[in-house]
């Protein structure tokens, strides 16, 4: 699929207005197109390292069509001792690693790194905080019995929100 500047827009599903989808214009009666050329914030969520290095190409080329400023959080629930250092390190090293990669492309970056119980919630409010105007998050292709023990994010995330929010599968491997 082939987007530039001008035909570049977020399908919205009637039923499930919070279900976004980058696509061009809708051409099924079920849906309808929204123009996004004028977001200017957009919410990248990481959890790690690898998936940081999965979102620069997306990100980057979602900023840029939009000219858009991007912050980037990582989120973590709270944990004692060692474990906390460690998530600290590890969320460092991965808002690091996507900012430094935006910013060498000309993009503005903000990043943000805090703890919380419910990690969706925290995304929606750091979202509201922000005025932000759309939410990218990487999946990591956790198993059905990861995301019980763990919480469905994406899920809970697309229930909850009032913007549109891109999904990035673990083995994307392309720009829009």
């Amino acid at each position: 699929m082939r987007i530039d500047e001008h035909s570049f827009y977020i399908k919205v599903a009637w039923r499930v207005p919070a279900m976004c989808h980058l696509t061009p214009p809708a051409i099924d009666g079920g849906a309808r197109s929204i123009d996004i050329r004028g977001m200017s914030r957009i919410l990248v969520a990481v959890s790690t390292a690898w998936a940081s290095q999965r979102l620069v190409e997306p990100v980057a080329d979602i900023a840029t069509r939009m000219k858009a400023e991007v912050v980037v959080a990582h989120i973590s629930r709270p944990s004692g001792g060692q474990l906390r250092e460690q998530e600290q390190s590890d969320g460092e090293a991965a808002l690091k690693l996507l900012a430094d990669k935006l910013k060498g492309r000309g993009i503005e970056v903000q990043t943000l790194l805090t703890f919380a119980d419910d990690i969706a919630h925290a995304i929606l409010n750091t979202a509201a905080e922000r005025n932000v105007t759309m939410i990218i998050l990487g999946l990591t292709g956790k198993n059905v019995f990861a995301r019980l023990i763990a919480g469905n994010v994406p899920v809970e995330l697309i229930r909850e929100t009032r913007v549109p929010v891109l999904l990035i599968p673990p083995d994307w491997d392309s720009t829009f």
